[in-house]
């Protein structure tokens, strides 16, 4: 018992296929993109910030102020590990492509990609050069 399959049906799942592969290798290049940027950079730069710096970034940090935010949003500061202050002085926010400089008589920029008042000393595993 085989089953007739139209041309036009043929089409219509060949296309949804070549749709979920690309979206798939997107999907696959930008988790494994992660590793690669880290196996490039010199093992002093892996190192994570210190765990409980919060107590002493909210003392020398004017941008700490998440009022406003969904959780959604602290979240995703969290999962980017934002701090206040860049462990890598080359790699600060206020070099990043994603910066959003502060308005005048602000202290606090913002990010393309965070929501939230941002330090310009700051940095995020998102840190990227910014384009010349």
């Amino acid at each position: 018992m085989s089953e007739k399959i139209t041309r036009k049906e043929f089409l219509k799942k060949l296309s949804m296929f070549g749709i979920v592969s690309a979206g798939a290798g997107t999907f696959m290049a930008s988790c494994g993109g992660k590793k690669a940027q880290e196996e490039q950079q010199p093992a002093t730069e892996q190192a994570a910030p210190p765990a409980d710096t919060s107590s002493m970034q909210e003392a020398s940090d004017p941008c700490t102020d998440l009022t406003g935010l969904t959780d959604a949003e602290i979240k995703m500061r969290e999962t980017l590990q934002y701090v206040g202050k860049s462990p890598y002085p080359d790699k600060r926010c206020d070099n990043c492509q994603f910066w959003i400089p502060a308005a005048e008589g602000e202290v606090c920029g913002g990010c393309k990609i965070l929501k939230g008042p941002i330090n310009a000393a700051g940095h995020c595993t998102s840190w990227a050069a910014k384009q010349a």
